[in-house]
């Protein structure tokens, strides 16, 4: 077995993923955890084999990505019910068949990447209601990295001839900020 840590809140509460080797026969699925108090626990999928969790926000609420029964991987938030476990919630795509859920924020908002129908990716916001597509600045790729309290989106897209650059997106506008 292998495992990946991936965020940790002010609790202590660490996110990850575990793998699982089946002997001989290839990998096994890939689970979704929580580590808290002492105890890993995994977390539920949308029905499909595959999950893993990325981030996890000071409230418990946690963000990754897990597998449909259709065998689409949609980005994830799980949250916390008042009497243990969690809820799962399908943040959906932007048209494809894959989207991850990379950051949350304290609100529940959350940013990573999503295949539309022509499979390009595009980075997205998700403000607990619906996925909205931050575009690029003319390229085939941006994927939202980090997302801060006030809801401003930072991460990578490409331009039109396909090089790399930093982006800090908010409400009022999209900028690039490096190269």
């Amino acid at each position: 077995r292998a495992t990946f840590a991936f965020g940790v809140n002010h609790a202590g509460v660490v996110v990850g993923g575990s793998v699982e080797f089946s002997s001989g026969l290839g990998d096994g699925p890939d689970e979704a955890f929580v580590y808290r108090d002492g105890a890993m626990q995994t977390l539920p999928t949308l029905g499909g084999p595959n999950a893993f969790a990325r981030r996890i926000n000071n409230f418990g609420w946690i963000v990754g990505q897990s597998d449909t029964p259709e065998g689409e991987s949609h980005a994830t938030v799980w949250r916390p019910r008042r009497h243990g476990g969690y809820d799962v919630i399908d943040l959906g795509t932007l048209g494809g068949m894959f989207s991850e859920g990379v950051a949350i924020n304290a609100s529940g908002q959350v940013t990573g990447g999503s295949t539309l129908g022509d499979e390009t990716f595009h980075a997205f916001l998700w403000d607990g209601t619906m996925m909205v597509d931050l575009g690029t600045l003319g390229g085939s790729v941006s994927v939202g990295r980090a997302i801060n309290d006030s809801g401003q989106v930072t991460g990578d897209f490409t331009t039109a001839d396909e090089i790399g650059h930093a982006f800090l997106w908010d409400r009022s506008e999209e900028r690039r900020v490096g190269k």
